[in-house]
């Protein structure tokens, strides 16, 4: 793996890192500490790079099972986030993204996955499903539907549309209760879709989001609705692009604790925290 020149190994594992942006930013210290749990999940070394702004600084990504940014406490998170990146990482990142938001909590108990309704619901659905059973948290999939406005306005069509939205939650639980072997079910909610992830959020531990991206600045790295629900959030927020998706590699039966450097403070180790 090419690995850019400001990144620094903080854990040693596998082969396939997990990479943090760690940039000095007040929120650098939870970011560590959340990534290294979960690079320790993962079997994985933890990677720490300073920048994502430099020409080829997102190449390195390119092996990583994951990238993960800390998210400012106040103001526009999103806004934020693609100051830290590139002009061609705003566009498409070689990797899975997971902003940290609100409350950041490991080992994960609850994984939710929104299905929007786009291609790229599968990739979601896969990712979040390897992750849940990663970590043997319970998986919730959750679609939004509105009803009919205008012409169409109609209980007849009313009901059409929340039977096929219906159909949409029970062929992903089916989906990710073959394929998973914990806990798994599924929420219909009427009303908007970033209000209704914003909901579910605040009884996750992770929210998985899949993400087409098609040009213009609303779909650049993340589409308009994830924009939405990253700023919305009250956890943090996986951004799956299907084209990013890798299998996760298992954790060893007995993987040792990993012991994190604080970048901050060269030299400095300490256990991870678990936030």
């Amino acid at each position: 793996m090419t690995r850019p020149s400001t990144a620094q190994e903080l854990t040693r594992g596998g082969a396939q890192p997990v990479v943090a942006l760690l940039d000095g930013s007040s929120c650098a210290a939870t970011t560590r500490d959340w990534a290294a749990s979960e690079a320790a999940t993962r079997g994985s070394t933890l990677l720490a790079v300073t920048s994502l702004t430099g020409p080829g600084s997102t190449a390195g990504l390119t092996d990583a099972q994951v990238l993960i940014l800390g998210a400012p406490g106040t103001g526009s998170v999103t806004r934020a986030l693609l100051d830290t990146l590139s002009p061609a990482g705003r566009r498409r990142l070689p990797c899975p993204v997971i902003v940290l938001r609100g409350r950041q909590r490991q080992p994960l108990r609850r994984v939710v996955v929104g299905l929007g309704g786009s291609l790229a619901d599968e990739a979601a659905r896969q990712w979040a499903v390897d992750e849940a059973a990663l970590h043997g948290a319970e998986l919730v999939v959750v679609h939004a539907w509105q009803p009919s406005v205008g012409a169409r306005a109609t209980t007849w069509q009313d009901t059409l549309d929340r039977s096929s939205a219906q159909r949409v939650v029970d062929r992903a639980v089916r989906a990710c209760s073959e394929q998973f072997d914990g806990a798994a079910r599924g929420t219909l909610v009427e009303g908007d879709a970033c209000a209704a992830l914003r909901s579910a959020s605040e009884d996750a531990d992770l929210l998985v989001m899949g993400s087409r991206g098609r040009g213009g600045f609303t779909t650049m790295l993340f589409g308009a609705l994830t924009l939405c629900v990253v700023d919305a959030a009250c956890c943090p927020v996986a951004v799956i692009n299907p084209q990013q998706v890798r299998a996760v590699a298992p954790a060893p039966a007995a993987a040792p604790a990993a012991r994190t450097a604080d970048p901050m403070k060269p030299g400095c180790t300490g256990p991870i925290m678990t936030v």
